[in-house]
């Protein structure tokens, strides 16, 4: 497994995508959160 720091990483599109193919219901939140720059404000 490899540990990905998504705000430090040079493809945060990429890795957006690819938790945005997740079927459950966190991978869902995370990716709307992301989409959407709400990450920081929501978990402070």
């Amino acid at each position: 497994m490899e540990i990905v720091r998504y705000y430090q990483s040079g493809n945060r599109e990429h890795w957006k995508r690819e938790i945005g193919k997740g079927d459950w219901s966190a991978a869902k939140l995370l990716f709307t959160l992301l989409d959407r720059n709400e990450l920081k404000t929501f978990c402070g």
